[in-house]
């Protein structure tokens, strides 16, 4: 039996009932490309899945391959700084037997350097680092102390010069450096200084070195600091 359709809401109910007229009314009312609009949205879901799924894919491998760089890497890094370490302590050790081979060298020939360069004549090597149990210089320290002209601390100073020459009534303070700077002038300056107060004597001070800084130059003259140049 047809059921009238009078109202709008006679259609709603027509069409609750009626699957093939819920169907025929979306065609009469919705085009084909709309129809296929559910179709398409699934298919762009399934796209975005899979995308989703290749850029997961893509980082998990990416990160794979970093933690498999980054592993040698860190090795890499740290042979690197052993190596560094490993130079600087050679380039220490070399620089020291440099240093150790030119202070013996300034101490043989002291004597000769003065003589040419301070017109002293008449001088030898009374104290020399490099040489510390051949020399007479604790002795004069040690009247120095008891006479109350210099304390322990100030003869321990003394005793880190690199050279010290003792003529008929003079001293000569010399420190020793390849490249002369200022804190070898101020040494110099300074340990000659006390050594005239351990002696009551005239006392130079010198350095011996390869070349001088500019400002060490400066600092010698200023503090009246003899510069003996003796090539390597």
């Amino acid at each position: 039996m047809t059921t009238p359709i009078a109202t709008f809401e006679d259609i709603l109910a027509a069409m609750e009932n009626n699957p093939r007229l819920q169907a025929a009314l979306r065609q009469h009312v919705l085009d084909q490309e709309f129809l296929q609009l559910p179709a398409i949205v699934r298919e762009l879901q399934q796209a975005v899945a899979q995308l989703t799924q290749l850029v997961h894919d893509y980082i998990t491998a990416t990160n794979t391959r970093l933690e498999q760089i980054e592993a040698p890497l860190a090795r890499l890094e740290g042979d690197v700084t052993e190596l560094k370490a490993g130079q600087a302590r050679l380039e220490g050790n070399v620089n020291r037997l440099i240093g150790s081979d030119y202070e013996r060298k300034a101490a043989r020939r002291a004597s000769r350097l003065a003589q040419r360069n301070l017109s002293l004549r008449d001088l030898h090597v009374i104290y020399a680092i490099t040489t510390p149990d051949s020399n007479r210089l604790p002795e004069l320290l040690d009247r120095a102390i008891a006479a109350g002209r210099i304390d322990a601390d100030e003869a321990d100073d003394l005793e880190n010069a690199d050279v010290i020459l003792s003529g008929p009534d003079h001293y000569v303070v010399a420190e020793t450096s390849v490249t002369v700077d200022r804190n070898d002038v101020m040494r110099a300056r300074t340990r000659a200084d006390l050594l005239a107060r351990a002696t009551a004597a005239s006392v130079t001070a010198t350095v011996i070195g390869a070349q001088a800084l500019d400002l060490a130059v400066q600092d010698a003259a200023v503090n009246d600091v003899a510069i003996m140049i003796l090539p390597e």
